[in-house]
């Protein structure tokens, strides 16, 4: 095994290391990111190493990409080899991440009360479509996955990713009585559910089709938080 852990392979798993240990960075934390955060900033790295590598454009490969996906003091460009290598520690991260989200799903089949077609939705769903923390909590609720996190949508967006998690797996709309029972904002926002859709769709329309704002629907969420 030995001979195949070459300098490069070794390399990139003690970048992914470092990361655990020099930044605020935990599998728990990665869950919580918009899905297809990790493999965008891996693609930055990426495309860095190839300006350098194909035009030796070095300063073109420093610049921050207009989609990097955090904050500026996390953006660490080097040469093309370093640059690779972050990539892949990063690509080695949003992996963990898809893992860890299948394995919470198909890792408890024998609590989960959804069919195999709802179960497959989501799944697709968390590799492919707009993840955030309290659109995760609402899909594993749904499916009937134990978890600590109950994230709830503090604003619109958050609200958008909800809708967005409900068009791809429809029948989760069956299943809102378990998202309900997260906690008492979760229970309350049920409640109001179809009130707050429909504000929002009026306002904004999914996924920001009508508008880039969405005040009145704000309004009505923080009304809900602190009621």
């Amino acid at each position: 095994m030995d001979k195949f852990l070459t300098a490069a392979l070794r390399d990139c798993l003690n970048e992914r290391l470092r990361q655990y240990t020099e930044e605020p960075n935990s599998l728990e934390q990665d869950l919580r990111y918009p899905s297809g955060t990790l493999a965008r900033a891996a693609a930055g790295y990426l495309d860095a190493s190839v300006y350098e590598l194909n035009d030796g454009n070095i300063h073109r490969a420093a610049q921050m990409p207009d989609d990097w996906p955090f904050e500026e003091q996390y953006w660490k460009p080097d040469r093309a080899r370093r640059n690779l290598v972050r990539a892949a520690a990063l690509i080695l991260a949003q992996i963990e991440v898809l893992d860890r989200l299948e394995d919470a799903v198909n890792g408890h089949a024998n609590l989960i009360d959804v069919g195999d077609a709802m179960k497959y939705q989501i799944l697709k769903w968390f590799g492919t479509g707009q993840v955030g923390a309290s659109s995760q909590a609402m899909a594993l609720a749904a499916a009937g996955v134990p978890q600590e996190d109950h994230s709830h949508p503090y604003d619109p967006s958050d609200f958008n990713r909800c809708l967005l998690l409900q068009e791809a797996a429809p029948e989760i709309r069956q299943h809102m009585g378990k998202v309900a029972s997260m906690s008492a904002v979760w229970a309350r926002l049920v409640e109001r559910w179809d009130e707050v859709e429909q504000c929002f769709i009026e306002e904004a329309g999914l996924n920001w089709s009508k508008a880039s704002r969405a005040p009145k629907t704000y309004a009505m969420l923080k009304e809900i938080r602190y009621a």
